[in-house]
């Protein structure tokens, strides 16, 4: 329809100024970055026929070696990276949770096909914040498997797992080829975050006073 076109538009704009604001500010920590940005423009003969979601933002786990990157910022990425991770399986338990409610409230009480309709589309909801956790938590875990060889740091595979579509499941549901009495849970559930994650990546970011970069 042409009103969800628009808005379609809209957020596309926006996201293309975000974007530009971020590349200028990026220029300023990691003027390397401008080579790569030029053999893009010239491989695609134009950066505006790419789409805006589409554009790489170039972060440290992304440039793999391709141009030069200080320390510094590789270290910055990989603990916000770590603590995205922990952030997104928090999410992912959350939504699973509420999934499951859903799925019970309706089997115990929802009759009519209107009530059905909402009940199915509440639950199309979860999904879809299920999906986008999900989606968060594997663009961590590779920003952590890229950055991770370059600083040596391994200790976090022990606790963060690549997440595998079987792995996506509520405490109640059993892994698919398991019977009632052999049920197991998914490591997510055993998963808990590193003390302070959360708040050492933001100190950090402060102590080296880049947080414009980021």
């Amino acid at each position: 329809m042409d009103r969800q076109k628009t808005k379609l538009q809209l957020r596309s704009n926006t996201l293309q100024r975000k974007i530009d604001a971020w590349s200028k500010i990026q220029l300023l920590y990691c003027p390397s970055v401008s080579r790569l940005r030029n053999d893009l423009s010239t491989e695609s003969h134009s950066l505006a026929t790419i789409k805006p979601y589409d554009v790489p933002l170039w972060l440290p786990s992304q440039i793999k070696g391709q141009t030069i990157v200080s320390n510094q910022l590789q270290q910055i990425e990989w603990k916000l990276r770590h603590a995205q991770a922990y952030e997104a399986l928090d999410t992912l338990h959350h939504h699973l949770q509420v999934r499951a409610h859903l799925y019970k409230f309706k089997d115990r009480f929802v009759r009519g096909q209107g009530a059905n309709t909402r009940a199915r589309n509440a639950i199309s909801g979860a999904q879809g914040r299920i999906d986008a956790a999900a989606a968060e938590y594997r663009a961590a875990y590779d920003a952590l498997l890229s950055l991770g060889s370059i600083l040596l740091e391994f200790g976090w595979k022990a606790e963060l797992l690549p997440l595998l579509p079987g792995d996506i499941r509520d405490l109640s549901e059993a892994a698919s080829g398991e019977s009632e009495g052999r049920r197991t849970m998914s490591w997510i559930w055993r998963t808990t975050p590193a003390e302070g994650a959360g708040i050492d990546a933001e100190g950090y970011l402060r102590e080296s006073k880049c947080s414009d970069f980021m």
